[in-house]
């Protein structure tokens, strides 16, 4: 473990190596997906969704999940209490990531439907031409992930892009790089600004980068008020679960239109949603979801 003591200096450095070890495993992270990968494919030719899935757990386990780790165990002599991993925790916890999350939605959604119909100037064609090709190869790709309306489909994606990417995503961005910066002593908001902005770049998804910014703060927050990794993954896993349950009810002829209308029209349900999630957090935000001592 690596001894970093609390002064202004220490801390710096201690918030270099944290990142250092955090970018530098990252990377090698990426590396050892970029190797399997090609691997995976002729193991399964012609089998785009399994290996996606396949390609996702390497990259949930070796791009997220063990760089928080190794960072924290230099650091840390209790790496597992840093991440947040053994932190007591109540059910009201989830009930209130649950509330907060669902109270939100509407006005995510607006927000997604806002963000996407950006415009840029005609001095920028060709830079929207590119950010458009980029959206659409996403879609494509998301598609392909959750158009199938089999069960096994849905477990595995809920399994796979609810669960376990929701548990990967929050163990890195919020359980290794904002702990490190609050940890480090840099201001607690600005920490869950900086790395929702980072989590959100990261998905290189420029026409929802606003909504999953607003996201990634709602997880950033949860994760400080708690200091439980598993809550802001709960909350992080519900969401994206929500989607692949969403897009499987669809594939299977289900009627969807009742929440696009929710989300979409008008602003009375953006407007009530961003209320209501006002009013949680003035006056059930605490006693549901209160900071244990540190």
């Amino acid at each position: 473990m690596i001894n970093l003591q609390n002064t202004e200096n220490q801390r710096g450095a201690g918030l270099i190596i944290k990142f250092g070890v955090l970018l530098m495993t990252f990377f090698l992270g990426l590396l050892i997906v970029s190797i399997a990968k090609p691997v995976i494919d002729s193991i399964l030719p012609d089998q785009p969704r399994e290996t996606f899935l396949i390609v996702s757990i390497f990259q949930a386990i070796f791009v997220f999940i063990f760089p928080a780790w190794l960072m924290a165990r230099l650091v840390n002599t209790r790496p597992l209490e840093f991440l947040g991993v053994t932190t007591d925790i109540r059910f009201r916890q989830f009930i209130g990531a649950s509330l907060a999350l669902i109270l939100l939605l509407p006005f995510i959604n607006f927000l997604m439907e806002w963000n996407a119909g950006w415009v840029f100037p005609e001095s920028l064609d060709s830079l929207e031409s590119r950010l458009r090709e980029w959206e659409d190869s996403a879609a494509d790709t998301t598609s392909m992930i959750l158009g199938s309306s089999s069960v096994g489909a849905l477990i595995s994606g809920i399994l796979v892009i609810g669960v376990l990417t929701g548990l990967a995503e929050e163990s890195f961005f919020r359980a290794g790089m904002q702990r490190a910066l609050v940890s480090s002593g840099v201001n607690h908001h600005l920490s869950i600004i900086l790395i929702a902005i980072l989590f959100s770049a990261f998905h290189f998804q420029f026409y929802g980068f606003v909504p999953r910014f607003i996201l990634g703060a709602l997880f950033g927050y949860l994760y400080y008020y708690t200091h439980s990794l598993w809550v802001s993954a709960f909350a992080h896993a519900l969401n994206n679960s929500l989607v692949v349950v969403t897009a499987w009810v669809a594939a299977n002829g289900g009627d969807i239109s009742i929440f696009e209308s929710i989300d979409t029209t008008g602003a009375v349900w953006p407007l009530a949603s961003l209320i209501l999630f006002t009013l949680f957090v003035l006056f059930l935000w605490r006693p549901l979801l209160h900071k244990p001592s540190r």
